[in-house]
């Protein structure tokens, strides 16, 4: 199991901006369907229609530990229509799954999902899909995304 710290308060979100709480882009909560209580994913980096740097980290916390195999595989990440590989590392609780892309990622809109397939370590899975988008831009030319 591959481990590291996360600091939230000296994240970098891109454009030379450091990551505000305040200002978390906290999903609705999941419908509860039956009498289970589903994981749900509480917060991402960057945030949905963020603008990040070529060089972001994404992150996904979790609103419960996650069995690592699951939620690694239902995650996903496709820039301007193509897949994006990297390297995951979770956090020591496994409420916090942090993607590394291989290589810089590519300028234009990018889409960060969570498959239902997602399950906690107590074998529960999301209740529903999660997905948002956000922008990479070329900091040395624009800041300001289109949206998405």
């Amino acid at each position: 199991m591959i481990a590291f710290p996360i600091l939230f308060l000296s994240i970098l979100v891109g454009c030379g901006e450091t990551f505000d709480e305040s200002q978390a882009y906290l999903p609705e909560e999941s419908p509860k369907t039956d009498l289970v209580d589903h994981p749900t994913v509480v917060l991402t980096i960057p945030m949905h229609d963020d603008a990040v740097e070529p060089t972001a980290i994404l992150r996904v916390i979790f609103s419960a530990p996650m069995d690592m195999v699951a939620a690694a595989a239902a995650l996903h990440v496709g820039c301007s229509g193509a897949e994006v590989r990297g390297n995951l590392a979770w956090d020591t609780t496994t409420e916090v799954l942090a993607f590394a892309p291989f290589a810089l990622l590519p300028t234009g809109e990018c889409q960060l999902e969570i498959a239902a397939t997602a399950k906690s370590r107590d074998g529960v899975s999301l209740a529903e899909p999660y997905g948002q988008c956000f922008v990479v831009v070329d900091p040395a030319v624009d800041c300001k995304p289109e949206g998405c």
